[in-house]
């Protein structure tokens, strides 16, 4: 029951979704973009931003930064019951009633799974709001710092 609940979830939010979520990211983090690349002309609307993605980068690129989403949501979903299950027990011993229980268990959970789980929203964010024409920004096999140069300008 977990594999279909999880193939659903990723089928919604990654195929169906996902495109849709990156036009968001984008939409929101229009104005910090501009301060890292004056030069380019930032979307006004949203039909002007899917114009722009799909003939500078490609209409695959609407799905940039979701294999981050994939293992956010697999992982949130499977620690997800271990946290709470496991919290619940420890709990247990410490308040006598049950909605005590129950609160402090699914707090103490949702606190962890934040922490946990920051640093691949983080990643995802970053990767869905790169609106850069070239393949990737995050290259790192340069020969030298000329090649380097030339290529990020």
């Amino acid at each position: 029951m977990f594999v279909h609940h999880a193939s659903a979830l990723l089928f919604t939010r990654v195929v169906l979704l996902g495109p849709i979520e990156r036009l968001k990211i984008i939409m929101q983090t229009k104005h910090m973009a501009a301060f890292a690349n004056p030069r380019s002309d930032m979307p006004k609307s949203l039909p002007d931003l899917v114009g722009k993605i799909s003939l500078n980068q490609g209409i695959i690129s609407f799905y940039r930064g979701q294999v981050p989403l994939m293992l956010l949501l697999t992982a949130n979903q499977s620690f997800k019951f271990f946290m709470y299950d496991k919290v619940h027990l420890g709990f247990e011993s410490v308040f006598q009633s049950k909605l005590q229980q129950t609160l402090a268990a699914s707090s103490l959970s949702a606190v962890l799974m934040t922490t946990l789980m920051y640093p691949m929203d983080l990643c995802h964010t970053r990767m869905s709001a790169d609106m850069s024409k070239k393949k990737s920004v995050y290259r790192t096999d340069y020969k030298n710092k000329d090649q380097k140069a030339a290529a990020l300008q």
